[in-house]
């Protein structure tokens, strides 16, 4: 049963890239690329914490955006979420 939802959801995320990287614009996709092992980061960091879904979001949303400018990126609120979707998703996958 978890074999089959694991590959559902590898799946699901392997398309989801695949259909990403023909929307997102090249710069965009670096920002991405950059950002998207730091993300995963600060998701796992924030996973086990008791506090709201909405105050973990919150704060996933201003250390990417922190760690896009020191890295000297310019990045837009939906990459941002976007972000954080893809590594809550991987999370779950993996967990």
């Amino acid at each position: 049963m978890f074999k089959v939802i694991r590959r559902f959801f590898n799946r699901l995320i392997r398309g989801l890239w695949s259909f990403l990287r023909e929307v997102i614009s090249g710069a965009e996709e670096i920002v991405l690329a950059e950002l998207k092992d730091f993300a995963l980061d600060i998701a796992k960091e924030l996973e086990g914490k008791n506090i709201t879904g909405k105050q973990k979001q919150q704060i996933a949303r201003e250390y990417i955006a922190k760690e896009a400018i020191r890295r000297g990126l310019t990045i837009r609120d939906s990459l941002i979420n976007l972000l954080i979707e893809l590594a809550v998703a991987r999370l779950r996958k993996v967990g």
